[in-house]
């Protein structure tokens, strides 16, 4: 059975003269948490267990978390490649994808390389143009949809524009 460290602490803190004859081994896992294993009749000793003290015979599930990029190093060929690639039109995003790399990885590449970077965003020209569709009554992310772009991208274009933008609740 597996429980907390916390729950192993405090039943051992409260019952350790309560059943002398049964000896408690403690082995902590990976995801945290400690087994207990009970050198008596674990049948009998389960009806025994103080009810603030929960028992599972599955270990608890750890949240899923996204999987890290392995580190990879690119040579001074593959970089070169890499260069080509961002200055015949391709994006950071799809350039990080397609070398599995992070995006600030490709970044630091072209930096590097002495390569300025493409503006990421939303143009001074479809700026205007998303804030005549924004009193039009499109949403921000419908906008950003438009735009291939983040919703906040444009919410903050919108704003640096000096566009009023309208409550959540508020339609047109």
């Amino acid at each position: 059975m597996v429980v907390t460290r916390r729950q192993c602490k405090r039943y051992l803190k409260r019952h350790d003269r309560v059943v002398p004859a049964v000896v408690v081994f403690l082995a902590h896992t990976p995801s945290g948490m400690c087994a207990v294993v009970l050198t008596d009749h674990l049948s009998r000793l389960r009806n025994q267990l103080p009810s603030l003290l929960t028992v599972t015979d599955e270990p608890v599930a750890r949240p899923a978390s996204s999987p890290r990029l392995r580190q990879r190093r690119l040579t001074p060929p593959e970089i070169h490649q890499l260069l080509a690639e961002y200055q015949s039109g391709d994006c950071m995003k799809l350039l990080a994808t397609r070398w599995g790399l992070h995006r600030t990885t490709v970044a630091g590449h072209l930096r590097r390389a002495g390569i300025t970077l493409r503006r990421q965003g939303v143009s001074a020209t479809d700026v205007a143009e998303a804030a005549r569709l924004y009193g039009e009554g499109w949403s921000c992310l419908r906008l950003a949809d438009h735009y291939d772009c983040a919703g906040e991208t444009i919410r903050q274009a919108l704003l640096h524009a000096g566009v009023q933008l309208r409550s959540p609740w508020e339609r047109v």
